[in-house]
């Protein structure tokens, strides 16, 4: 798979890549495919204003033209931890085989992104007081809507999405 900046028109080979060469106000279009790393997360967010979206929305996929973010059961899969706003915007990813502590699929603190049309499969949060192995949210207004939770575990508690602080809306999962 390959990420799209389209205002820059440029392809790049990863999804940080993409977010990298982004300025607010910026959509990254991610095609169909599995993305990894070998860093501590695949995906950090790095507190761009952007909209990261899956070419191919969830809804309207079968699960080979997914865009897919594997954390490969060592790494969490895409966090938000910069101060991002409703701005940011997740859209129709798959986000995958996530392991960590705290928020295995996705860690947003002090932040609150848009996460919309996401499946969060087979995360998992590590530890006797590990939580939220999907999804964790901390000191965090984010829009949580239309998602899946399917298989997500924790050692602690919120084996799906697990919420400290804020006034987080989630809304059909």
């Amino acid at each position: 798979g390959d990420a799209w900046n389209p205002p820059a028109g440029t392809i790049y080979a990863t999804i940080q890549a993409g977010i990298d060469a982004s300025a607010n106000g910026d959509t990254v279009r991610v095609y169909p495919g599995t993305y990894t790393s070998t860093g501590a997360e695949v995906v950090n967010l790095r507190g761009k204003q952007i909209v990261l979206e899956a070419a191919v929305p969830l809804v309207n996929a079968d699960s080979a033209t997914w865009a897919s973010v594997d954390g490969e059961d060592a790494r969490r899969c895409m966090v938000a931890l910069t101060n991002e706003g409703a701005a940011t915007q997740i859209d129709g990813f798959r986000l995958i085989r996530g392991r960590a502590p705290i928020g295995a699929g996705m860690w947003a603190a002090g932040s609150s992104p848009t996460i919309r049309n996401c499946r969060f499969e087979s995360n998992v949060a590590t530890g006797g007081s590990a939580t939220g192995g999907g999804l964790r949210l901390s000191d965090s207004d984010s829009l949580v809507m239309d998602c899946v939770f399917v298989e997500n575990t924790a050692g602690g508690f919120g084996g799906g999405i697990s919420v400290s602080s804020g006034a987080p809306l989630i809304t059909g999962c």
